[in-house]
C-alpha cells in the first residue's frame, strides 16, 4: 500500500514543515509508476519521486535500506533519486520516502520494496564437424548483440544473428587447435549484466564432439555423494564400466525379474560382477516385475506368502555371487495395488536386511502433491521409505509425446518432483534419479531415445548447433530431415551438474543415473575416483 505524502506548510528558520498529510507521492521508473511491492528493477535504476500536484519534492527524505540518499529536484512535482550503483544483482532492497511535521516526526511514509535483475548468463554450445559452430544463447535478451558478435570475430569466426541467439562459424582447418570465445560488457534489456568476463574454450578432437559452457554455473562435483549407476549389458555399457567403475558407489545391473507366480528370472553376467567387485563397487541388482506387466504384478502382490519365496531366492543369489543388496523396481503397477506394493516392499526389505543385505526402492515420482498420475499412483513414498530403505525418485520423463516436445527432465520440473514426492522421506535416504539419454521429437511419430554420442553424430551430420535453455537448464538442437522438423532435448555435463547442485542443496544421499553408456563423457568429470 502506498501511503500519501504531503507537501506544503509553514516555513521557519529556512526549514519547510510538511503538514498536509493528504498530498500523495510515489516512485516512477522510465515513466512507469511502481507498486509498493514485487518490483524487479535494473541494478542501476534511475528513479523519480513524483507528487500528484505541485509542492516541494526536495523537502522529502529518501533512504535506501536505512541509509539516506540524495534528491535532486527537477520540477515542482518531481525529484530525481540518486542511488549509488550498480546494486548487487539478484539483491532485495527497501526504498522509503517521507516528510516531517513541525515536530520533526516522520509522516506520510511511502515504501517501495524491490529486487534487482538477475545477472545475465551466457551459454556457448559448441559442435564440430566439417566446420565448428558456437551457438551463443542468453538468460535475458541483450540490449545489443554487438559485444557477442565482436567476441566471435575476435576468435576468428563469422557471426550470424538470429532469433534467440548468435551463431559463430569457423572453418575446421587443423585437428589440433583451440577456439576461444571471450565476452565482456554484455548487458540485458532488463538491466542485468555479466558479473565477470565470460570465456569458453573448445578443443575439438576426432569424431563428433560437443560442449556447453554456461556463465554463472557454480562449480560442483559429487564428492561426499554416492553415485548409483544403472547398467544394461551393451558394448558401450561394458566399456564404461571398465573405465569408470572406481567412480561408482553402487552398480545396479538389470539381472532379475519376478513374474506373477513368484518365480525369479535371471540374466546374470559374471564378468560385470567381477569388474565391479575388483574396483570396490557394490553390486545391488535391480529386481523388476517381469516385462513391467501390471497383471502379473497384481497376482504377485495379492497372493500372501509369495514375498517369502522371492526373498529366499534373492538371499541365496546374493550369497553365491557377492551382492551387497538389491533395488526393487516395480513399474506400471495398478494403482489399486498401492497397499499391496507397500506391503510386498516392506516384507522383502525386512527379509533382505535380516540377511545383512542392503535394500532400496525405485519409484516413479509425482509432480503435484495429492494428484499423482497413473504411473506414480502405486507408490506411497513415505511408507516405502519409512523403514530406512533408500528411495530413488526416477525424475524422468517430463516430455514423451510427439506433440509435446521438451526436456527429458528440466531442472524446474525436477524441483517440483522432489517437493511433491520427497515429503515424509528423510532427505538423507533420497536419491535423485537422472536421465543420461536424450529424446528426438519430430512433428509426427513417437520420440526416439538415444545415447549422447548418437545424438552428437546426428547434430554434426545435420550441421546443427547445440543450444541451451536457461529456464530448464537443458541442452537441445534442431535439425530437419526429409522436410520434417526435429528437436532433440538432451542432458549433458552442464545440465547434469545443475541437477547435482540441486541434489546437494536438498541434502540428498546421491544420484541414480539411467544408464551407463548413454552419458556425455564429461559427466564423469563430476565424480571423483576411489
Amino acid at each position: 500500500m502506498t501511503l500519501p505524502l504531503a507537501v506544503g506548510g509553514a516555513v521557519a528558520g529556512g526549514l519547510v514543515f510538511i503538514n498536509d498529510p493528504g498530498q500523495p507521492a510515489f516512485f516512477e521508473l522510465d515513466g512507469r509508476r511502481l507498486e509498493a511491492t514485487a518490483n524487479n528493477l535494473p541494478p542501476s535504476p534511475s528513479l523519480v519521486l513524483k507528487l500528484d500536484r505541485p509542492g516541494r519534492p526536495a523537502g522529502y527524505h529518501v533512504s535506501l535500506d536505512g541509509h539516506e540518499v540524495a534528491l535532486t529536484e527537477t520540477s515542482d512535482t518531481s525529484a530525481l533519486v540518486r542511488l549509488d550503483g550498480p546494486l548487487p544483482q539478484s539483491s532485495s532492497h527497501r526504498l522509503e520516502a517521507w516528510s516531517t511535521d513541525r515536530f520533526g516526526r516522520r509522516v506520510a511514509l511511502t515504501v517501495l520494496d524491490f529486487r534487482t535483475a538477475d545477472p545475465l548468463a551466457l551459454a556457448v554450445g559448441w559442435t564440430a564437424g566439417d566446420d565448428v559452430q558456437a551457438e551463443v544463447s542468453w538468460s535475458a535478451a541483450p540490449a545489443s548483440t554487438s559485444a557477442i558478435e565482436a567476441a566471435i570475430r575476435d576468435a576468428g569466426g563469422e557471426p550470424e544473428v538470429h532469433d534467440g541467439g548468435v551463431t559463430g562459424r569457423w572453418p575446421r582447418t587443423a585437428p589440433d587447435y583451440t577456439l576461444r570465445f571471450a565476452a565482456a560488457g554484455v548487458t540485458a534489456v532488463n538491466g542485468g549484466f555479466l558479473p565477470a568476463a565470460f570465456e569458453s574454450h573448445f578443443a575439438p578432437g576426432p569424431g563428433a564432439v560437443a560442449l556447453v559452457q554456461v556463465s554463472n554455473q557454480a562449480p560442483v562435483d559429487g564428492a561426499g555423494m554416492r553415485l548409483h549407476m544403472y547398467f544394461v549389458d551393451t558394448a558401450t555399457g561394458r566399456a564404461d564400466l571398465a573405465a569408470h567403475a572406481r567412480q561408482v558407489a553402487v552398480l545396479s545391473p538389470n539381472f532379475y525379474s519376478v513374474d506373477g507366480g513368484g518365480e525369479l528370472h535371471s540374466s546374470v553376467d559374471p564378468a560385470v560382477i567381477a569388474t565391479a567387485t575388483a574396483a570396490g563397487t557394490e553390486v545391488q541388482p535391480l529386481v523388476t516385475n517381469t516385462d513391467f506387466d501390471a497383471v502379473g504384478a497384481h497376482e504377485l502382490l495379492t497372493i500372501p506368502g509369495r514375498v517369502d519365496g522371492v526373498a529366499d531366492r534373492l538371499v541365496a543369489e546374493a550369497r553365491g555371487r557377492g551382492y551387497t543388496g538389491y533395488q526393487l523396481d516395480f513399474e506400471n503397477v495398478n494403482p489399486l495395488d498401492r497397499t499391496g506394493l507397500t506391503d510386498f516392499s516392506k516384507g522383502l526389505g525386512s527379509r533382505l536386511k535380516a540377511a545383512g543385505l542392503a535394500y532400496s526402492v525405485a519409484a516413479v515420482p509425482t509432480r503435484l502433491p495429492g494428484a499423482p498420475n497413473v504411473f506414480a499412483a502405486p507408490y506411497d513414498y513415505a511408507a516405502l521409505g519409512s523403514d530406512g530403505s533408500p528411495l530413488t525418485l526416477m525424475a524422468y520423463d517430463e516430455h514423451t509425446r510427439a506433440g509435446d516436445p521438451g526436456p527429458v527432465a528440466g531442472l524446474d520440473w525436477v524441483r517440483q518432483v522432489l517437493e511433491a514426492s520427497g515429503q515424509g522421506v528423510p532427505s538423507g535416504n533420497l536419491y535423485l534419479g537422472v536421465p543420461l539419454y536424450n529424446r528426438d521429437f519430430a512433428t509426427s511419430g513417437s520420440p526416439v531415445a538415444r545415447g549422447y554420442e548418437e545424438a552428437l553424430d546426428l547434430a554434426v551430420a545435420n550441421h546443427a548447433g547445440l543450444t541451451w535453455d536457461f529456464q530448464t537448464s537443458s541442452a537441445f538442437f534442431k535439425y530437419s530431415r526429409d522436410n520434417v522438423a526435429h528437436i532433440v532435448w538432451m542432458d549433458n555435463a552442464a545440465s547434469l551438474r545443475a541437477k547435482l547442485t540441486l541434489a546437494r542443496e536438498k541434502g540428498l544421499a546421491g544420484v541414480s543415473a539411467w544408464r551407463m553408456g548413454f552419458e556425455d563423457p564429461a559427466f564423469w568429470d563430476l565424480w571423483p575416483s576411489r
